[in-house]
């Protein structure tokens, strides 16, 4: 019998009906990740060999006109031999009586609310139920932010514990905690092993939910976050409203890192030290930052079609209030910005222009990472390897090319290697797409460099 592994992809649902790109991109995923499996199958170690059957499967949720979607999808490809992936996607129907794969609410969900039909509840609850070490990766390829992947595009209220009915997306502060958002008395099952492990190991008994989801990844497996982490979604009063709501602005790190590296400073300054990739700078070194004219780039973005069509508009004076004062995932408690921006002693002034040192920064960017998916997942799963983008980098991708950090983001993801030591080496990947690579170590390092600042 096969050695069974499972790759799981989501693709999120596009801005329009007739755009495929999410759905296209998981297939590339597919084909690459076939070329690769091939390419390592007989080496030791290597996470799928020649007795191994791989199963892909697919949550699509984009909508169609015919009603086939959203809908789960499954590819299977046996390593028995080398042999390619077809250039077209095969997916096929996924409508397997008794499955730990849970394609059947979703088919239920379809015929009353299909643009909300597929949640990521249901990838949760397909991995919490697959076999043993079994989940190779989990690929999510959609539009994101620091909250995390948008499959559907759903609100989430701030400061709650558990997931609201009809919120379908990845939230960084509820997803992975023991019950993963859900009620905690709500269990699954049976297990398909028979053999729960319990909570903080392996083995047999009860288990928490983030144990249980935890347990399903081979010793190799990786989550990853394909999409951007360039805007910031805060609670708070929009122009011409009078109670407080979710406002979308610009990723506050993506403005700070602008500022202090595309301005021009002496040479062989800190500029020159992050594009050549030396050492990194004493942490005392004093850098100023001119927020006024990042609020004032901000405000033109709002009038850009290809820029800014949903952040919200405010004005320059108010974008730096709300700035200085963001918690950046709105289901977040907490703010790195107060911090940053208005530490105690400087009397809540909001300053156009400040002054912050090389280690303040460092703090900053790192503080906000900690608010992120990617953060919080690999924090929560020490033995799985977490890819995310790094704050203030947005992805690029088109039909035919992978999602990657886009070439004018790549300094901010430079910027945070720098400082943290976080690596965007995938040795899973047939090109390098400078996503941060979250395992352990790195949480243990962004963890430091945000307590301690950089010597």
């Amino acid at each position: 019998m096969a050695d069974l592994k499972f790759v799981f992809l989501v693709s999120g649902q596009p801005r329009n009906i007739s755009d495929n790109t999410f759905a296209n991109l998981a297939w590339l995923r597919v084909r690459e990740l076939v070329t690769i499996f091939n390419r390592d199958r007989k080496k030791t170690g290597a996470p799928v060999g020649a007795g191994t059957e791989v199963h892909f499967v697919h949550f699509c949720c984009r909508t169609s006109a015919d009603k086939k979607f959203p809908r789960v999808e499954a590819y299977k490809h046996s390593f028995a031999a080398v042999r390619a992936a077809p250039a077209r996607a095969a997916w096929k129907a996924f409508e397997e009586a008794g499955s730990f794969i849970e394609w059947q609410p979703i088919r239920d969900a379809k015929k009353a609310d299909p643009d909300h039909a597929l949640s990521i509840v249901n990838v949760y609850h397909s991995i919490r139920r697959a076999p043993a070490q079994s989940v190779l990766e989990l690929s999510i390829l959609s539009h994101a932010f620091v909250e995390g992947p948008v499959l559907t595009g759903t609100d989430a209220i701030a400061g709650l514990t558990t997931r609201t009915p009809g919120d379908t997306d990845g939230r960084a502060a509820i997803d992975f905690t023991d019950s993963m958002g859900e009620d905690p008395k709500v269990e699954l099952g049976p297990y398909v092993d028979g053999k729960p492990p319990p909570s903080g190991g392996k083995g047999p008994g009860k288990i928490t939910a983030i144990r249980q989801f935890d347990n399903a990844f081979a010793l190799s497996g990786t989550i990853r976050v394909w999409g951007c982490n360039i805007q910031d979604i805060v609670f708070t009063t929009a122009p011409g409203d009078s109670a407080p709501s979710r406002c979308l602005i610009l990723s506050t790190p993506r403005q700070v890192i602008e500022e202090a590296f595309k301005r021009p400073l002496t040479k062989g300054g800190l500029r020159g030290v992050l594009l050549r990739g030396v050492k990194r700078p004493a942490g005392s070194t004093m850098i100023r930052l001119d927020m006024g004219n990042q609020m004032h780039f901000e405000r033109q973005l709002q009038s850009d079609p290809h820029a800014g069509p949903a952040f919200t508009p405010f004005g320059e004076t108010r974008l730096l209030d709300v700035h200085y004062n963001a918690i950046p995932n709105a289901t977040a408690t907490t703010s790195p910005n107060i911090e940053f921006f208005m530490p105690a002693g400087m009397g809540g002034t909001l300053d156009k222009v400040i002054d912050r040192s090389f280690s303040d920064i460092a703090k900053f960017t790192a503080g906000v990472m900690m608010t992120s998916y990617g953060f919080a997942a690999a924090k929560a799963l020490p033995d799985v390897t977490v890819f995310a983008p790094a704050p203030g980098t947005s992805a690029d991708a088109s039909d035919t090319v992978q999602m990657h950090i886009e070439p004018a983001r790549v300094t901010e993801a430079r910027f945070f290697e720098l400082v943290t030591g976080t690596s965007r080496q995938d040795t899973r990947s047939l090109v390098q797409r400078h996503y941060s690579k979250l395992d352990a170590a790195a949480v243990t390092a962004i963890e430091n460099v945000q307590k301690n600042g950089l010597p």
